[in-house]
């Protein structure tokens, strides 16, 4: 099966004041009687992630009946080449806005 996945990075003056943050979001659908997808990456690796920008990606998953629920996790890499690592001290956030999953084999979100 297939995702469509569109994720909103908030606007809010934490998030603004926080700024953007390199990281990876991963997804896991919930279906019906808590049949459940592997764990699915957003992107291959690390991406931007802006306030106010929107990211849509479809992506292939096991088919779990009617979408019920999400859980999504935010992983944060430390490397030297990452130019937020300086941001160490500080716990990495992503502070999201919405978040839309949709099967596109059965035309539900």
């Amino acid at each position: 099966g297939h995702y469509k996945v569109s994720i909103n990075i908030s606007m809010t003056d934490e998030s603004v004041d926080h700024g953007g943050e390199v990281g990876m979001f991963a997804i896991r659908v919930i279906g019906t009687g808590g049949k459940m997808t592997e764990r699915i990456t957003l992107s291959e690796s690390s991406k931007y992630y802006e306030p106010g920008s929107s990211h849509t990606v479809v992506l292939p998953g096991e088919v779990v009946g009617k979408p019920e629920a999400v859980e999504i996790t935010w992983e944060y890499q430390t490397s030297v080449f990452n130019p937020l690592t300086w941001r160490l001290l500080e716990t990495p956030k992503a502070f999201i806005d919405s978040l839309r999953v949709e099967s596109l084999e059965f035309g539900t979100g």
